[in-house]
């Protein structure tokens, strides 16, 4: 056999060789060279040579870098943050609350988010503010206020502050809830027991008013039969006597009629039973 001639045949022990290098480095430098960012992620570009932090967020798909430089993925689904924490009211008692924040970071600002904050935005931001509403909101009432009170509004009250401050770093803040609220057993015992005096004094209120109004119509039906008997110089008494016996004198059954003496004397019927 002939050997090959040519440029190709002289060098491509070299070229073989660097193609297997290249492939070697290429496999080695994978994941700092392609960075996979997932649905509902977005990424940042950090360049060490160019700039630093670049304006624009990286959408989903294969990124690609140089392996010098860096690529910070973000989650941008809703998150969420439980917590517990024990807060003093404005009469200096302790209350105790497990609450949750929903969350996530504005996709359009993703690269300021990540050059003020970066990665650790939960617990740098979120986690602080939220815990600062619930003691100013909380601290400006009594146990009490905050155990009666509507939660939507005290929960209204505890969004609109965190937000203030949240929105400054480009982060979303979905909705605060409140899972649980314990306040002093003294107190509660307190609380439940005016509760139920307040329940028992609406209670004899009604009795009070439901007694007045029959009162009331006691009176205006006395007037009335008092009315009737001056126009009709009969006695109403002599007259739902006549009603009466009228109804009975309708059954089929032999009666006996006896009227006492006296004009105002009211009948007595008496039932025979004919068998």
């Amino acid at each position: 056999m002939r050997p090959e001639t040519g440029w190709f045949g002289k060098a491509r022990i070299d070229v073989a060789l660097v193609l297997l290098i290249s492939a070697f480095v290429l496999v080695a430098c994978w994941e700092t060279i392609f960075v996979p960012i997932r649905s509902g992620e977005g990424g940042v570009y950090w360049s060490r040579f160019f700039g630093g932090t670049r304006p624009t967020e990286l959408t989903e798909g294969t990124a690609l870098k140089f392996p010098w430089d860096e690529i910070v993925v973000y989650d941008l689904r809703i998150q969420n943050l439980v917590q517990s924490t024990s807060l003093l009211t404005r009469d200096g008692l302790v209350v105790n609350i497990n609450w949750s924040v929903r969350y996530h970071p504005s996709r359009a600002a993703l690269p300021e988010l990540h050059r003020r904050i970066g990665p650790d935005y939960a617990q740098r931001v979120v986690l602080p503010e939220v815990v600062a509403a619930l003691r100013e909101i909380i601290g400006n009432n009594s146990a009490a206020d905050v155990y009666a009170s509507d939660e939507d509004k005290l929960l209204s009250a505890i969004r609109i502050r965190a937000l203030e401050k949240m929105t400054r770093y480009s982060i979303d803040l979905d909705a605060i809830l409140i899972q649980r609220l314990d306040i002093p057993d003294e107190l509660e015992k307190a609380i439940i027991d005016k509760q139920t005096k307040e329940q028992i004094m609406l209670s004899y209120r009604f009795r009070i008013l439901t007694a007045e109004d029959e009162r009331r119509r006691i009176e205006i039906e006395a007037h009335g039969f008092r009315a009737f008997e001056d126009i009709s110089k009969v006695s109403i008494l002599k007259l739902k006597g006549v009603e009466a016996t009228t109804e009975l004198a309708k059954s089929p059954n032999a009666k006996i009629v006896i009227v006492g003496p006296g004009q105002n004397a009211l009948p007595v019927l008496m039932q025979m039973d004919v068998r």
